[in-house]
């Protein structure tokens, strides 16, 4: 069993880096596996969440959009603003 919102099937990690987007890391190994690159202005941690049956990862972001990739995929599907609502193409 799994717990958490950025552990994915038990086996994969999650992580803002901090720097440039957010690193899926393999378990136990800590090996780096993906990357999820997206620009950061302002250095401050970013929530992420996971919606599992769609394969999507959000993540919030410095300058009010939260950024929406395809996880098992890498593919940057869009972007949501706070007060919009969706940018950009989103696919299912």
């Amino acid at each position: 069993m799994y717990s958490g919102n950025t552990c994915l099937d038990g086996l994969n990690l999650l992580v803002s880096n901090l720097h440039n987007g957010v690193n899926k890391y393999a378990l136990p190994t800590m090996h780096c596996a993906q990357s999820f690159h997206h620009t950061i202005l302002k250095n401050v941690p970013l929530q992420i969440t996971v919606a599992r049956e769609a394969g999507w990862m959000v993540v919030g972001g410095d300058n009010g959009f939260a950024r929406i990739f395809n996880y098992q995929m890498g593919a940057f599907l869009g972007q949501l603003g706070h007060s919009t609502g969706m940018h950009g193409t989103v696919l299912a």
